[in-house]
């Protein structure tokens, strides 16, 4: 009897470790996971483990940066390496939404009155590409 109840623990236990172990490689995977950035319509959508959207009217500017400002303390996010997702406060621009796959620029930067997103990717020539379409995008929707 003793002999099964020390089986039934072991097994207990085997289970509550895989599943914990699958939750972190889960996680782990979706923090990797590029950004996805789609137009549709005015809106300009951020997909990741923190999405967001925003309108293009209440975009004020759009630029392409080498460097950020430090960024300090998490306020809602994940970070794993390289890899920051969330909302983070960054040094003179107050909380903002990051979706990094590098520590190094460029930098793509989007403002509008509620937040400002800041994105990249571990390929400069991609986060590059994005910034055109965007600034396009806005040059287009503002004609």
């Amino acid at each position: 009897m003793a002999k099964e109840k020390g089986l039934s623990k072991r097994f207990i236990l085997l289970v509550v470790g895989l599943g914990v172990l699958g939750f972190l490689w889960m996680v782990s995977t979706s923090i990797r996971q590029e950004t996805l950035v789609q137009i549709d319509g005015n809106i300009v959508f951020f997909f990741s483990v923190y999405g967001s959207a925003i309108p293009a009217d209440d975009i004020t500017e759009v630029e392409l940066v080498d460097s950020i400002p430090k960024i300090g303390l998490r306020v809602r996010g994940a970070r794993l390496g390289r890899y920051l997702k969330g909302d983070y406060q960054v040094e003179g621009w107050g909380t903002c939404r990051l979706y990094l796959h590098n520590t190094k620029g460029p930098f793509l930067v989007v403002t509008s009155p509620q937040r400002r997103i800041i994105l990249n990717y571990r390929d400069p020539a991609k986060t590059e590409a994005v910034y055109q379409e965007i600034k396009e995008f806005l040059e287009e929707y503002n004609t």
